[in-house]
């Protein structure tokens, strides 16, 4: 094994390669002159919804672009029970990516993030159930504990409570309320004051979609498609580039340009007038000593030379010590900051921390190379580096050369665990005063077409299993030839995995010996499955010398690459299904994971490619499926409406899975007309009605009974239809509590010697959890055209 480096070799160079800093610094005088104007604000507004893409892009980028403000976009959900049109990532997976891609988006809006600590659990059409779900008080409690810290003048929500559909949307209007009131009572969450303090912000109003929506008439209308001559950009333009970073829900967009105006009703707080900052001084003056700040700002601003930004440096310092004698430490802390990145970004001062590799395993060696470099002729002393979390830091004294790197080489062991990002930071002393920077750390390479690339840096055990599934299905007793990989996360990896299965139940072998020489190395293990004779259920479970974890890379190009661990145990689900062996054509949708779901049960799944779809001849498979929401996103779907008939006319089986009004690819779904608008039906357990009990599809070849509805998960299904053509049966019906039957969740018809069949329950989501019942109907409608 290498041996480790001393911890410090210093290196100076010569380089004229242009690196950028993630996160990203933007070192054009243009970002400079915007941060001198925000410098000059002290106001604050913090948005409130409940999934990472309700906020309104246009309206934090107005307030962090326009007015200047400090802008927050509270959510209070990861939106992890939502759905994904670019990949198969769901629940926590789909959490990880959609809180990157809000990420993302703040990047570009400039707004900061933040989020509530509730749990997205799908669709609900009730405030109460949510506030139920969600534990109401914690949640609430996340919220005061932001407010407070955040200090926001103004609290603004993107749903009324008795305005927004969702029932989470209904909610986050709901805690707002009472967060805005408790979070000024000392008397609520008081164990919060030891590090923060009450907040009372000046008003809460809604954020209403269009005057129509209105309870009366608005406190406030703002132009939000106002051109933006500094940035070169309307705030509408940069809400179209922050909202199309919210990839995973379709929400692409393009920029609008002109006027479009936004409507706010007033809520609580004392009622604005003309302005959402009414009342609320948004210069210095806020703050005892603050009036001799402001004027110095604004000397700043008058004497920036765009051609010359280092000459604004000394100004910036005295700016500096005025600011770190205030007595407000909220504001002082922040102007800091800011002033901070102000003087960063005026000397082109530049800074980057790179480890050898992204991965790491405890005690490994971790190789650092830091970088710093002063692009302008003001003199900066580089007096400390270091990154804490791996025990290194170095005391210097370096005059850093005009345009000249210096690098700081260093290795460390890697401690066991790194919770959130690795940062390092860099300490100089710049006309006398002493500037600590934060760094995050990471890995950096260069790929040969898209240039520079960059990862966060993670601590992973020894090995881990990849996300094969985490269920395993068996509808009859058949013994099952399965397999696990392995993916090792170190050089020659040696070890023994036991697999552990319940009572009734068969591994062989139970034990593996697994072995794999290079790090990032994979092997597949193959192993077999005994079920037992009757209907059981179990967890197989996987351990080497301690337990294993299951490993999901989550990797887009709008977004940093993200490795998600999560517990490798897989169900065991054994279930009484009569099979009737059929070749299956899939058309993928979203990227759900029924095809691998129904080849479990033994049938022959191919997923049909475009040119498939257009060219080959379709009879060659029994049942065709159009898989969840295909006919939202394959857009070539519209084409072979008459091809999908003539494939049902010679007697094939045609079945197409929810989809959305919204972005239809295709004018007509089936043979004959379907309306399909956002009728769901979201309580799991909600009632079924047999319409039509002694129908084919409820009987062949498995009979399905009122028990076969029981332990699904999280809904029932979404996008029924809502009207449809009178050649169609119903089969089924269910509904939410309080509402009408919804009969449009399964549509059956015969088409010449075929089968057609609209089928908007959510397989998409109890198959891959294993649910009995949502098999055995799921098997009953690929039946359909059997032994006919």
């Amino acid at each position: 094994m290498q041996k480790f480096l001393r911890p410090l070799v210093l290196i100076f160079c010569i380089s004229f390669t242009a690196q950028a800093q993630i996160p990203p610094v933007h070192y054009d005088a243009v970002s400079i002159l915007q941060s001198i104007k925000k410098l000059d604000v002290l106001g604050s507004a913090l948005y409130i919804a409940a999934h990472p893409d309700d906020e309104n892009t246009a309206m934090l980028a107005y307030l962090a672009n326009g007015r200047l403000v400090r802008t927050g976009y509270l959510a209070l959900t990861r939106g992890e029970g939502g759905q994904n049109l670019i990949g198969s990532e769901t629940g926590e997976a789909l959490g990880i990516l959609r809180t990157q891609e809000l990420l993302a988006a703040r990047r570009i809006d400039g707004a900061e993030r933040f989020f509530g600590g509730a749990v997205d659990f799908g669709y609900s059409k009730s405030a109460d159930e949510t506030l139920h779900k969600w534990n109401k008080e914690a949640v609430l409690g996340k919220m005061v504990s932001i407010i407070r810290s955040f200090r926001p003048d103004v609290i603004i929500t993107r749903f009324n409570i008795d305005q927004g559909g969702h029932g989470h949307h209904l909610a986050s209007a709901i805690l707002a309320r009472e967060a805005f009131t408790a979070a000024a009572d000392p008397e609520r969450y008081p164990e919060q004051l030891d590090t923060t303090r009450i907040w009372q912000a000046k008003r809460l109003v809604w954020n209403a979609w269009n005057p129509d929506t209105l309870n009366g008439p608005p406190i406030v209308k703002l132009d939000l498609g106002e051109f933006n001559p500094l940035i070169g950009k309307s705030y509408l333009e940069l809400s179209a580039e922050s909202r199309s970073m919210h990839k995973s829900q379709g929400f692409g967009v393009s920029a609008e340009r002109g006027s479009h105006l936004n409507y706010f009703e007033h809520t609580l707080g004392v009622p604005a007038r003309k302005d959402l900052f009414d009342d609320v001084d948004l210069t210095w003056n806020r703050i005892s000593g603050g009036a001799a700040i402001g004027q110095m700002i604004a000397n700043l601003e008058r004497q920036f030379n765009p051609e010359d930004p280092t000459a604004i440096i000394p100004a910036l310092l005295q700016i500096r010590n005025k600011i770190s004698a205030i007595s407000d430490t909220y504001w002082r802390n922040r102007k800091l900051g800011e002033t901070d990145r102000l003087i960063e970004m005026c000397s082109g001062l530049w800074m980057e921390i790179r480890t050898d590799d992204y991965t790491y395993i405890k005690s490994s060696p971790v190789r650092l190379d830091m970088s710093v470099i002063n692009r302008s002729s003001y003199p900066i002393t580089l007096k400390s580096a270091g990154v804490q979390t791996l025990g290194f830091d170095t005391l210097l004294e370096v005059v850093l050369p005009d345009n000249h790197p210096v690098e700081i080489k260093a290795s460390r062991l890697m401690p066991g665990k790194i919770g959130g990002d690795l940062d390092g930071r860099f300490t100089f002393s710049i006309g006398g005063s002493t500037i600590t920077y934060s760094v995050p750390v990471r890995y950096y390479w260069i790929d040969s077409v898209k240039g520079k690339q960059v990862r966060p840096v993670k601590v992973l055990p020894p090995l881990t299993l990849e996300n094969n599934g985490s269920v395993l299905f068996f509808g009859q007793d058949k013994i099952r030839s399965t397999g696990m990989t392995v993916k090792s996360w170190q050089d020659s990896l040696k070890t023994m995995v036991k697999l552990t299965a319940p009572p009734g139940w068969k591994i062989e072998p139970s034990e593996i010996r697994v072995t794999i020489a290079d790090k990032y190395g994979e092997n597949y293990f193959p192993f077999t499955v005994t079920p037992p004779a009757e209907a059981s259920k179990g967890k197989l479970q996987f351990s080497a010398s301690a337990p294993l974890l299951r490993s999901q890379t989550i990797d887009y190009d709008h977004i940093p690459a993200q490795i998600y661990l999560s517990g490798s145990d897989i169900d065991l689900v054994r279930a009484s299904i009569k099979i009737i062996p059929e070749k299956i054509g899939y058309i993928m949708g979203f990227g759900d994971e029924i095809p691998f779901d129904l080849q479990q049960l033994g049938y022959t799944v191919h997923e049909l490619s475009d040119d498939e779809l257009e060219q080959d001849d379709l009879q060659k498979y029994d049942v065709i499926i159009a898989g969840t929401r295909a006919f939202n996103i394959r857009a070539k779907l519209h084409l072979l409406h008459e091809k999908f008939n003539h494939y049902m006319q010679n007697g094939g089986t045609f079945i197409v899975l929810h989809n959305t009004r919204y972005g239809l690819k295709a004018e007509n779904i089936g043979p004959y007309p379907i309306t399909v608008k956002h009728d769901r039906v979201s309580v799991e357990d909600a009632p079924v009605t047999f319409l039509k009990p002694n129908h084919r599809l409820l009987n062949y070849p498995n009979h399905i009974t009122s028990a076969d509805f029981d332990g699904w998960v999280q809904e029932r299904g979404l996008y029924f239809a809502s009207s449809w053509d009178p050649h169609y049966e119903t089969i089924i019906s269910c509904h939410d509590p309080g509402e009408d039957p919804k009969d449009g969740g399964i549509l059956y018809t015969r088409y010449g010697k075929g089968n057609y069949i609209y089928a908007a329950y959510a397989w998409f989501r109890q198959l891959p959890a294993g649910v009995s019942g949502a098999y055995r109907l799921f098997v009953n409608l690929l039946s359909v055209g059997a032994g006919e």
